[in-house]
C-alpha cells in the first residue's frame, strides 16, 4: 500500500490533469482513477487515525500508571518518614546515640540546622515591604491566555500575535 503523502500527490496530480484538460486520457477514466485514489487516501487516513487512537489509549494508560506509582511512592516515603521519626524518638528517649556494630545497618545522629518559617504569608509581605528580594525567588512565565485576551481586545503586544491553525480531531 502506498504512503499517505504519495496518495495525496497522486490525487492532486490527477486533479490537475482534469482541470488542465490537456491529456489523452478520457475524462471518465480520470474520474474513476481519482475516485480510486481518493478511496485509498481515505482508507490510509482512517488507518492512521486508528493508530493515533490506539496510541492515545496507551498514553492514558501510562498516565494512570504514573499516578498510581506516584501515589505508591508517596505512601512509601511517608512510611519511611514515620518509621525514621519513631526510631529516632525512641532511641533518644533511651539515650542511644549510635549503633555501629551491626552489619545490617548502622545508625548515627548528627546535628543539622534548617530554617523554620512560622507564617509564610506574613514573611513574604515583610520581605517585599523591606525590599529583601535576596530572600525570595521568583518564577516568571508567560500567560498566553492573558496575552490572547489582550490581543483579542485590540492591544498591540510586541513579539506576540494570534495564529489561526487547523486542528485535526479524531474520535
Amino acid at each position: 500500500m502506498a504512503h499517505l503523502f504519495e496518495l495525496s500527490n497522486d490525487f492532486n496530480q490527477l486533479l490537475s490533469l482534469l482541470e488542465e484538460g490537456e491529456t489523452d486520457i478520457p475524462e471518465e477514466v480520470l474520474w474513476d482513477t481519482i475516485e480510486a485514489v481518493e478511496g485509498e487516501l481515505r482508507d490510509k487516513a482512517v488507518n492512521i487515525a486508528c493508530v493515533i487512537k490506539s496510541l492515545k489509549s496507551d498514553v492514558e494508560g501510562f498516565k494512570a500508571e504514573e499516578q498510581r506509582l506516584a501515589q505508591r511512592r508517596r505512601t512509601i516515603e511517608n512510611s519511611i518518614d514515620r518509621l525514621k521519626a519513631y526510631a529516632e524518638r525512641e532511641l533518644f528517649s533511651a539515650g542511644v546515640t549510635a549503633i555501629k556494630d551491626d552489619p545490617r545497618a548502622q545508625i548515627t545522629f548528627r546535628k543539622t540546622k534548617s530554617v523554620s518559617i512560622s507564617d509564610e504569608d506574613k514573611f513574604l509581605d515583610w520581605a517585599q515591604d523591606n525590599h529583601r528580594d535576596d530572600l525570595l525567588t521568583y518564577k516568571v512565565s508567560v500567560s498566553k491566555t492573558t496575552i490572547k485576551q489582550s490581543l483579542d481586545a485590540g492591544a498591540e503586544i510586541p513579539f506576540c500575535s494570534i495564529e489561526e491553525k487547523n486542528s485535526m480531531i479524531i474520535k
